[in-house]
Order: C-alpha cells, then sequence, then structure tokens
C-alpha cells in the first residue's frame, strides 16, 4: 500500500530543505534584477534540447537578463544544428548545440546549467555531477532529486555534498504529469 505523507517533508538527511532549495533558484533568477554575472546578464547552458529544453530556449531567448552560452544535447541529428531553431524559434541564437558536454562545460563559463535530459535521479547523476565538478549551478528536471526516496536519497547526499564542496547549487523543478497530475490525486481521493 503507498503511503502518502500527512505532512510536508522539510529535509532530506544531512541534506537541503525545500525552501533553501527554492531559494537556490530565486537567487540564480534574482541575478536579473540585481544586474547578473555578465555586463548584468545571466549566462546560462542549455543540457537538452528536447520538449522541455525547446521550452526552456524559447523562455530564455525572450529574456533581457540572460544570455544562453552554451547547448548540449546528445541526439546527433541535433549536433552542429542553432539552439534558436532547434528550440523552434524560427531564428538563430548564434550557440550550436554540442556533444560531448564537456566540449561545451570546459571551454564555455556558465552561472547556471539548466539540466533537461532525463526525470531520473540514476540518468542524471553522471550528467550533472559533470557540471557541478566544473563550479556551475544546476537547475534539474530530475523531480527525483526534489524529494529523494530509496536508493535516490543515497544519490541526493552526494550531490549535495558535491555541490558545497565546489560553492555551487542544485535544484530541481521537474514534476513527471503521469505521477503528480494523475497518480497522486487518485491516491488522495480514495476513501
Amino acid at each position: 500500500m503507498l503511503r502518502v505523507p500527512t505532512k510536508q517533508p522539510t529535509r532530506i538527511p544531512d541534506g537541503p530543505s525545500v525552501a533553501e532549495k527554492w531559494g537556490a533558484a530565486r537567487r540564480i533568477v534574482g541575478g536579473c534584477r540585481r544586474g547578473g554575472a555578465m555586463n548584468g546578464k545571466i549566462r546560462v547552458i542549455q543540457y537538452g534540447i528536447g520538449a522541455m529544453g525547446s521550452n526552456m530556449v524559447r523562455l530564455l531567448a525572450g529574456k533581457e537578463c540572460v544570455s544562453l552560452v552554451g547547448a548540449i544535447d546528445i541526439d546527433e541529428a541535433k549536433i552542429g544544428c542553432d539552439a534558436g531553431r532547434l528550440a523552434g524559434l524560427g531564428r538563430d541564437l548564434g550557440i550550436t548545440v554540442q556533444f560531448p558536454p564537456e566540449e561545451v562545460l570546459d571551454r564555455v563559463q556558465a552561472d547556471v546549467v539548466l539540466h533537461a535530459t532525463t526525470a531520473f535521479m540514476k540518468d542524471a547523476y553522471p550528467l550533472v555531477t559533470k557540471v557541478l565538478e566544473r563550479g556551475m549551478n544546476v537547475v534539474t528536471i530530475a523531480q527525483e532529486l526534489f524529494f529523494p526516496l530509496g536508493e535516490n536519497a543515497h544519490i541526493a547526499k552526494d550531490i549535495d555534498a558535491l555541490a558545497k564542496e565546489k560553492g555551487v547549487s542544485i535544484t530541481a523543478v521537474g514534476i513527471n504529469p503521469g505521477f503528480i497530475l494523475d497518480f497522486v490525486p487518485i491516491v488522495g481521493s480514495l476513501p
């Protein structure tokens, strides 16, 4: 039987609280209002140019306080293409999608990497650690990091320790529609 917690969990053991995670995201975005890091702009690498990543690129393209400085994707059909065209903007942004990730991460200075390749922690772990090791903040759609359970709790502790060691932050913002929008309301409505 699935148990739904009755009170909001606020902390994984030795990990960041939900408030701390949201605070990290607000500090990154808040840089827009405070002037950011580069000519008043926050430097962003988009990691993954699929459905979610394309939406992110379109949103970023409309923000004056953000500068897209790199793009990464494993899809051979996307490598070498302009991120703006792939995202459906109808124009080039001057940012070519590259792979492997090291080609961008080792060459480009960024304030934050928007990670949009997978919702699953086990798959995201090697990708986000490459970013954290280089001292860059991460915002990921891997919702299993937002409230890690089971094996994911151990992975989250490792990621948290690495982020702290490097002086950066990571926050998860992904929500799987099949879970939070379907399963949770159904289970919650059961007598």
